[in-house]
């Protein structure tokens, strides 16, 4: 990638992840440049932190965080929907997930491996279910997960794939000097991008919703100022 399209005013279709096909679908939640993807910020965070033992989960229709081990992987069905299960336990209780048409999230799932899964409660009293959850590895250090804004083809996943290479690959010019960060104690820019959508705790979250707040205010001053 060039100097040019590193630039933040770069077409969206230059990131990684991103192409043709993505871009147009980005545009119609006014996202055309790298700058406008960084700044799309979640509209909420799903928190890994605040998990439920499965044997808790009482309220089918209640969306719970659940840590569990993986200790069985069913034989796959295809068929005009193809169905993938897979029970996991947390020590407490057993609890079957289920996946429609993703390959994908079936073979990201390892024996024996433990994860965090996030998503609504459904089954019995027998047995726990959960369908299509979203999930984590449970030693990955970010245990809040950004909630985005999407347009139909725009999973949550690639949303979040795109806006991560994003910030690994572009630089965005901090419009704050040092001295006014110090003085007020601002994170830099880059920094609270990486931050607001993608914190490891509250506190990094905090200090970057403070940041970036600051610098609306600070530039609708300036704006007010010039009229």
């Amino acid at each position: 990638m060039n100097d040019i399209k590193k630039s933040p005013d770069s077409p969206v279709c230059y990131i990684k992840g991103v192409g043709e096909k993505r871009a147009k679908l980005l545009l119609k939640l006014g996202i055309s440049t790298a700058a406008d993807l960084a700044g799309h910020y979640p509209r909420g965070y799903i928190d890994f932190n605040d998990v439920t033992h499965i044997a808790d989960m009482i309220n089918n229709g209640e969306n719970y965080a659940v840590k569990a081990y993986v200790t069985k992987k069913f034989p796959p069905y295809y068929g005009r929907v193809n169905i993938f299960k897979v029970l996991v336990s947390d020590g407490t209780g057993e609890m079957l997930i289920t996946f429609f048409n993703s390959d994908y999230s079936f073979s990201r799932l390892k024996l024996d491996n433990e994860y965090c899964f996030y998503g609504k409660a459904a089954g019995d009293f027998l047995r726990k279910e959960m369908h299509s959850p979203v999930f984590i590895n449970a030693d990955e250090p970010n245990k809040l997960m950004p909630k985005y804004r999407l347009t139909t083809g725009i999973s949550q996943g690639i949303m979040s794939g795109c806006i991560k290479n994003v910030l690994r690959d572009f630089e965005f010019a901090d419009s704050l000097n040092e001295e006014l960060r110090d003085k007020y104690n601002l994170i830099p820019y880059n920094t609270a991008l990486r931050w607001i959508h993608f914190p490891e705790n509250k506190a990094q979250y905090d200090k970057a919703k403070y940041r970036l707040t600051f610098e609306e205010l600070f530039v609708l001053q300036l704006g007010l100022k010039s009229v």
